[in-house]
């Protein structure tokens, strides 16, 4: 690749940047990442795949395996830097995962590829929405029109900060961790303030739950199994001073290197919710969310 060319995907970067639109709402992303495919001259474009996806390929010369190259489409919701030229035109959305530059990579290796086709095979070139909230992926492989694309192989890539600029960082086995979102709902019995013995305040349950929570994997793992827990949110009552509260949720995100080691995990931690909450005379309600299992590389 030439620097110049090198240089017109670091513009096409910050093009994306400034876009930046949140999960299953990457309409403009989507057509800007199309049109940018029709004008390489790609093969087979297909747009709206999984809801907002993008799917295309290259033929080589001959037959042979289909390898896809998948990018991710949304940002998060959180504020950009505004100091930043190319900073993100949307309040409360921007691009802080990097996904900006997934997508200048892959369409990178596109034009590359249109320019000198591989000796043999097909590149198919997946472009995913909703990848923050895990259903993208699932809803583009349930798409009919991916079928055509299925490939042999899937090759995929993340930014890494900490590492010089340009490697290129592979692993054997697993390469990312487990994870999933829990949320516990703690259900006692409202109160007035000035009565609080009349009701039930899932508080005491709650904040405890949450400190032991993040200590269990110390308890719960052994040493070589890799695992940590983050109470992300905890919300109980508001600004009412009159209500003592009857409900409140702690959530959190599980971590762990193996499957098997986040098994043990969610088994561990709603032994320890369902253990306070009878301690407390307390319902509870457990759900999880976004759940990924741990990504394993192919030694092929």
């Amino acid at each position: 690749m030439t620097q110049s060319s090198v240089l017109d995907l670091t513009q096409l970067r910050r093009q994306l940047h400034r876009m930046a639109e949140p999960s299953g709402e990457e309409r403009r992303t989507a057509q800007f990442v199309a049109e940018s495919l029709q004008h390489i001259g790609v093969e087979n474009l297909v747009q709206g795949v999984g809801g907002n996806g993008v799917l295309c390929s290259l033929s080589g010369q001959s037959p042979g395996p289909t390898v896809l190259l998948r990018a991710d489409l949304d940002a998060l919701p959180l504020q950009d830097d505004d100091r930043l030229e190319h900073a993100s035109e949307r309040a409360g959305c921007a691009h802080r995962c990097g996904h900006d530059g997934h997508m200048a990579m892959v369409l990178g290796v596109a034009q590359s590829l249109r320019q000198e086709p591989p000796a043999r095979g097909r590149a198919v070139f997946l472009f995913q929405p909703a990848e923050e909230t895990g259903q993208g992926a699932f809803d583009v492989l349930q798409d009919e029109r991916f079928a055509p694309f299925a490939p042999d192989f899937a090759l995929a890539t993340h930014n890494l900060p900490g590492f010089e600029l340009g490697t290129v960082v592979l692993r054997r086995g697993i390469f990312a961790s487990a994870s999933k979102g829990m949320c516990v709902e703690w259900i006692g019995r409202a109160s007035h303030a000035s009565e609080p013995a009349a009701g039930r305040s899932p508080i005491p349950a709650a904040t405890q739950f949450a400190q032991e929570l993040e200590r269990l994997p110390q308890s719960a793992t052994a040493l070589e199994e890799s695992a940590q827990i983050t109470v992300v949110g905890v919300v109980a009552g508001g600004a009412n001073y009159g209500i003592n509260p009857g409900e409140a949720r702690v959530m959190a995100t599980l971590r762990a290197h193996t499957d098997s080691t986040m098994d043990k995990l969610t088994m561990r931690a709603q032994e320890l919710a369902r253990g306070l909450a009878a301690a407390h005379g307390l319902e509870i309600k457990v759900t999880w969310h976004e759940e990924f299992p741990a990504t394993p590389c192919d030694d092929r």
